[in-house]
């Protein structure tokens, strides 16, 4: 009977907790990151470290350390830059974006 499939429904139709509603989805915070990089490096750093923090193993990871690179270096952090790029290194040597990580920390 439909009711007897009710509770089972019910349980499906749970909405998510508040702060998992309320947390910015990987993509939305690096593309707001990515658009913060010219006019505001400082937000997008922040925005990139939000992201470390909601997402440390997330999908974008490599996509977040080349971001922050790029503001630590527009922001004139150029030991923070190396340090960070150094990581990216050990993290991920055979990434894509190791030319640019060198390009830009030269």
């Amino acid at each position: 009977s439909a009711s007897a499939l009710t509770p089972g429904r019910s349980q499906n139709n749970i909405p998510p907790s508040p702060s998992a509603a309320e947390a910015p989805s990987e993509i939305e915070l690096l593309r707001d990151a990515r658009w913060a990089l010219r006019q505001a490096p400082t937000r997008a750093l922040e925005l990139a470290d939000q992201h470390a923090r909601l997402y440390p193993q997330g999908k974008l990871t490599q996509e977040r350390e080349l971001l922050a690179i790029t503001a630590l270096v527009a922001l004139g952090r150029r030991t923070a830059a190396l340090s960070r790029g150094a990581s990216f290194g050990r993290a991920f040597p055979a990434s894509p974006y190791q030319k640019q990580i060198g390009e830009l920390l030269r």
